[in-house]
């Protein structure tokens, strides 16, 4: 009889010894994740957005402002027809062929330049006087006028807020031809790309 409880202690230590030695389970998969990497403004009215891939997506899709959306298999898109001078915010997530969400990325922003007046006019209405007015921009906060110089550069002549009319009436040397440009900028303080010159010639008194 005591034989056999020591037969019994012994397997039961084996039994116990097995059962502390087997493996820990396997650690449980991590959720997949993905990121926006980048994105670019292209122009005025286009942004690029590129995107960490994610391991078993069908196909993904980017979303921007209220109910744009985007699918494709590809991890970057270039999207256009945005509106010039705003703060565009994308997301993106990575589906299954039966749209079952992966992973979804965190918003990632950009902000696009304004698109400013084309086109400046004007005349001398004495000899030494000049009105000005131009059209008005996409997305500008800030009108802002300046002699264009002939190496290329600009002398600012005056700021306008977007609120007021787009005209300005100054002076200018009597027998004198001076060439002004217009541009504008965004609430972020982005400017467009100024406008074609416009050169105006004062008569003598």
């Amino acid at each position: 009889m005591r034989s056999l409880r020591v037969v019994l202690l012994v397997l039961v230590s084996l039994v116990l010894g097995a059962v502390g030695a087997a493996p820990a389970s396997a650690a449980k998969p991590q959720p997949a994740t993905i990121r926006i990497t980048s994105v670019v403004a292209v122009d005025t009215r286009s942004a690029t957005v590129t995107w960490t891939p994610v391991k078993g997506t069908d196909h993904y899709v980017l979303e921007w402002a209220p109910a744009m959306r985007l699918s494709t298999s590809a991890t970057t898109a270039t999207i256009t027809d945005l509106y010039p001078g705003e703060e565009v915010g994308f997301t993106v997530r990575a589906e299954t062929k039966r749209n079952q969400v992966l992973a979804t990325s965190s918003y990632a922003y950009v902000t696009l330049a304004p698109e400013g007046p084309s086109s400046l006019y004007g005349f001398a209405p004495s000899a030494d006087t000049v009105r000005l007015w131009w059209g008005g921009g996409l997305g500008c906060s800030t009108y802002e006028l300046a002699v264009a110089q002939p190496d290329a550069s600009y002398t600012s002549v005056t700021q306008l807020p977007n609120y007021v009319d787009q005209s300005w009436l100054g002076y200018q040397e009597p027998s004198s031809t001076v060439s002004y440009a217009v541009r504008c900028a965004n609430l972020s303080g982005l400017w467009s790309t100024w406008s074609e010159p416009f050169a105006v010639t004062t008569e003598s008194f």
